[in-house]
């Protein structure tokens, strides 16, 4: 049996189907048809994550039995390499942020005072703690959570709501500054919303036999 087949085999004994196992391993479907049907192989890097999300050894998926049962010292530093190396992408970002929010605080706190502190910080921590709790469409709550924040500061701070956008006042000369932010609102909610409709109502697929 060849790896494309050792694959194969356990996407289906995980009922799996190409396109979880993409989404899983955050490639193409088209990617997970062409390392079954061995037009193309894993990346080691892949190896590892596909090794680590059905629970067997590299030296398993890449040989199977062929290459024999691993000693207890091969497989636990097969588990360590595994362990260290796969630090998630998002916790790296939230981190990132995290770090960002805490420098940005303390200057806004030694220069200013500490509403505003918390105001410019507050993006930051809030988008670096969903890093560490969100596994799915982190992208798309991140940006709901951002757009929350940005338009409550406009709505409290300046006053402006995203309906002026489609009100004919504020278009005089001396209120472009606000019709242009009130756009800028309409648009980012637009765009959200259609992102969480087409996420919520999304076909079901057929799933990969």
């Amino acid at each position: 049996m060849n790896i494309g087949e050792r694959i194969h085999d356990l996407r289906i004994k995980k009922n799996m189907s190409q396109s979880d196992l993409a989404e899983a391993l955050g490639v193409s479907r088209q990617s997970i048809s062409k390392w079954e049907t061995n037009t193309s192989i894993p990346e080691i890097n892949k190896l590892v994550d596909i090794g680590k999300l059905f629970g067997v050894s590299l030296d398993e998926l890449v040989c199977g039995t062929e290459c024999g049962n691993p000693s207890e010292t091969q497989q636990a530093e097969v588990n360590g390499h595994t362990a260290h190396s796969q630090i998630p992408n998002s916790r790296m970002v939230g981190i990132i942020l995290l770090i960002a929010a805490a420098v940005i605080f303390l200057v806004f706190l030694i220069l200013a005072d500490l509403l505003a502190a918390l105001i410019f910080a507050s993006p930051f921590f809030t988008l670096g703690a969903m890093c560490f709790f969100i596994k799915k469409h982190l992208g798309l709550w991140c940006g709901w959570a951002l757009y929350i924040q940005v338009y409550t500061y406009f709505r409290y701070a300046t006053g402006i709501r995203f309906w002026w956008a489609f009100t004919p006042w504020i278009y005089r000369d001396d209120l472009v500054i606000h019709a242009i932010i009130a756009w800028c609102m309409t648009l980012g909610l637009l765009t959200l919303v259609g992102f969480t409709i087409k996420l919520l109502y999304k076909t079901p697929r057929k799933r990969d036999v």
